[in-house]
């Protein structure tokens, strides 16, 4: 029995696991967005069998719309191969490691039955584990998507306030305060390592109790640079467990797809004029809408890779540029570096200030603040589109602005394609970009549910419901999308 054999059934066998989740996801609660899990289940299937076998059940399996799912390429297989060493460098390594030994190469060997660390009780790079982080001054700098589900979202907004911000949903907050000022109330002697219990009341899963462990950790220098924290929840029912586990690997997936998204679609929609046309029509450069006047203030919501922002950032306007996933803000940094956009931290000048956070609240921007609102494509992909759009209405001021883009009533995401794919063809780019147009093309089709529930809405009801106004609005991509302007009155 071959070793590509047995791998190939074990990978079988995780992706009739999926399946089983997948069936679970669409029978039991339809709310949940099973498509991604199938695929997944999908993907394991296929490549097992190829392993094991040699030969691919589902070849050119299609996906809703059209879209091939090609189980049967060796191309991605190779590049999750495992690397190894030729002997001879090898051995050329492991001579001079022996002549000039490092620290404990004398320890005795490993024993994985009697020497495995309790991994939940020390940093670990798992994203399945809820953590934060804090500054020196205990202010709070990020949080992973783990801790944002299990707690709420009650960080959001809350970036560079102190920790006591958060403290406070806390079930036993007093307890967590008075051990808070027992143990760091001297600068001069603080722990290296600390760990209490907390306790919350999920809105989701109820009762949760966590250990917390913080571990204080150096800058570059050396110097105390604040501190990581990481919690090991614990559930009072095991059905929530269960439930919060299937959830967080929902929403890291749906993150994962945003960042695979974030890298084809910038190279795909730059080289395509229907992309092109769609912002100049938003921002009012081709003399349709009006443009956006120079020094104003204005909220780009959902920034994603900063294609907006770039443009938004002339004029001597200052742009916060909001967004979540990490991969668009990576991008759209070193965007503005690229283009010679100022990065700021706060609204003195001109300029571009990123900011990290989930779109469906804007906590923490004041209110009556930004003359404009932009949302490019952004509220169909949002939980709460209604509480989004109450939010801009906050920060808006009076006669402010909000311009919006969607799919429209009857749009056809396989025309929107053809018509991109033949903007590559003409321009003679579709063989450099083949890749990232099928990547876009396909994620595309996963997201298509909530693209048609979008274009189902009544975007001016909604606006409506948030006291906006409509003013206006344009189509692009041949009428497949539409821009909904309306103003705060």
């Amino acid at each position: 029995m071959s070793c590509k054999f047995i791998v190939g059934l074990v990978v079988m066998l995780a992706g009739l696991g999926f399946a089983a989740v997948a069936a679970w996801a669409f029978v039991c609660r339809p709310a949940c967005d099973g498509a991604t899990i199938a695929v997944v289940a999908i993907c394991l299937l296929g490549g097992g069998a190829k392993l094991a076998f040699g030969s691919d059940p589902f070849p050119g399996l299609k996906l809703p719309g059209g879209i091939v799912l090609d189980t049967a390429s060796d191309g991605d297989a190779q590049k999750f191969q495992r690397r190894a060493l030729p002997e001879e460098t090898k051995r050329n390594r492991e001579a001079f490691a022996r002549d000039n030994p490092p620290p404990a190469h004398d320890a005795p060997a490993f024993n994985a039955m009697a020497d495995a660390p309790d991994l939940a009780a020390m940093p670990a790079a798992d994203c399945m584990t809820p953590m934060y982080l804090l500054d020196k001054n205990f202010r709070i700098l990020d949080w992973n998507e783990a801790f944002s589900l299990a707690f709420d979202n009650t960080m959001e907004g809350r970036r560079g306030q102190g920790a006591l911000e958060w403290v406070y949903f806390l079930d036993n907050f007093r307890d967590v305060l008075e051990h808070g000022r027992t143990t760091f109330s001297d600068p001069d002697n603080l722990p290296a390592f600390d760990k209490e219990e907390v306790r919350y009341t999920s809105l989701n899963y109820k009762n949760i109790t966590a250990t917390k462990r913080a571990y204080r950790f150096p800058d570059d220098d050396g110097n105390y640079a604040g501190w990581v924290v990481l919690l090991d929840l614990k559930f009072a029912d095991s059905g929530q467990a269960e439930r919060y586990s299937l959830d967080l690997a929902q929403k890291l997936g749906k993150t994962l797809l945003w960042s695979r998204y974030a890298v084809c679609y910038d190279q795909v929609l730059l080289s395509s004029g229907s992309y092109d046309e769609l912002l100049r029509r938003m921002l009012g450069e081709d003399g349709g809408l009006p443009p956006i006047p120079d020094r104003a203030r204005v909220l780009d919501l959902g920034a994603g890779t900063g294609n907006a922002t770039i443009r938004l950032a002339r004029g001597g306007r200052i742009v916060v540029a909001l967004e979540n996933n990490r991969t668009m803000l990576h991008l759209l940094r070193a965007k503005c570096q690229m283009h010679g956009v100022p990065l700021r931290r706060n609204d003195a000048g001109p300029g571009v200030i990123v900011i990290k956070q989930d779109a469906n609240s804007l906590f923490g921007l004041s209110d009556d603040y930004f003359d404009c609102v932009v949302a490019n494509n952004v509220l169909y992909s949002l939980d709460s589109p209604e509480d989004c759009l109450k939010e801009v209405h906050r920060v808006l001021r009076h006669g402010g602005e909000i311009r919006l883009s969607g799919p429209a009533k009857g749009f056809s995401l396989d025309k929107v394609f053809r018509r991109i794919k033949a903007e590559l063809i003409g321009s003679g780019k579709f063989n450099d970009f083949k890749y990232h147009y099928e990547q876009a093309r396909s994620i595309n089709f996963l997201l298509e549910p909530a693209l048609r529930k979008w274009a189902d809405r009544d975007a001016k009801e909604l606006l409506a419901q948030a006291r906006l106004e409509v003013t206006g609005g344009e189509p692009y991509y041949g009428g497949h999308g539409r821009i909904v302007c309306a103003r705060k009155t």
